[in-house]
């Protein structure tokens, strides 16, 4: 409120208006002169902080620092291997500007080949992920059509359960996927999916937990032949195994009806 206050003091009165006429009637003229003052409040406000922000230096402007070649150089060759914000510390740049300079060196994640594991897990944990997807989970492939008018077939493993608790210490014993809400039906308690759908995690949680699997080992290994499709298939383009993949898609979708 004081700032208002100050603000119509240091803001000059003079204003003209394209709408003051003569010959308005008072009744015209209360909502007239209502905007008029809230147009001159408006802008002294922001008058007040412009200055205000001139006198701030966290709210100046940061000057250019160009790029070396070492920087460079460094980028392109940890881009792949590290996240962002630690190159962001290396360089002692923002994240920002490091995924700009990135963008226009042509440098891109390769999210694809980015495993799950740095080191093979215990087989206990296998034992218990095995048996969470076997009594409360999914193994299958979904299609998807799109607007070019193909279709795509993509893997997925998914474990639902009420208790999100429960879940997001099975997520954080896989170390992937992400929890999603199901959508909520009358008398029936909240229920929430965790879901793995990238290629390469798929592929090689489904191959570390296989053998610990007393059912669904027949769509374990048709998604595990799906996922050797889309790896070595060209990236940006159509797969070249649509009928393959198909194929793939219908033998798991009658093996998860059935129940086996």
């Amino acid at each position: 409120m004081k700032i208002l206050l100050s603000a119509s003091i240091i803001y000059p009165t003079n204003l003209t208006f394209f709408h003051e006429k003569e010959g308005i009637s008072n009744s015209e003229r209360r909502p007239l002169e209502r905007d008029r003052q809230a147009t001159r409040v408006s802008q002294a406000f922001n008058i007040c902080r412009t200055e205000a922000q001139r006198g701030d230096p966290t709210q100046m402007k940061r000057a250019y620092r160009k790029w070396t070649e070492e920087e460079i150089e460094k980028l392109m060759s940890s881009f792949n291997t590290k996240p962002v914000h630690v190159i962001a510390e290396e360089l002692n740049r923002t994240v920002r500007a490091i995924t700009v300079k990135a963008s226009r060196l042509g440098l891109t994640h390769d999210q694809r080949l980015k495993p799950i594991w740095d080191i093979t897990p215990d087989p206990s944990d296998l034992k218990a992920i095995a048996w969470a997807i076997v009594t409360e989970g999914t193994i299958g492939i979904r299609s998807q059509k799109y607007r070019s008018g193909n279709v795509g077939y993509d893997p997925y493993v998914t474990v639902g359960n009420c208790n999100l608790t429960l879940l997001g210490k099975f997520k954080q014993m896989v170390g992937a996927g992400r929890i999603y809400r199901h959508p909520k039906k009358i008398k029936r308690r909240t229920c929430y999916h965790w879901v793995l759908n990238r290629t390469i995690e798929t592929l090689e949680l489904l191959e570390l937990i296989k053998q610990f699997l007393p059912i669904k080992k027949g769509q374990a290994e048709l998604v595990i032949r799906l996922c050797k499709l889309r790896l070595g298939a060209p990236r940006g383009k159509p797969s070249p195994h649509k009928e393959e993949e198909r194929a793939l898609y219908q033998k798991v979708r009658r093996l998860n009806r059935e129940g086996k």
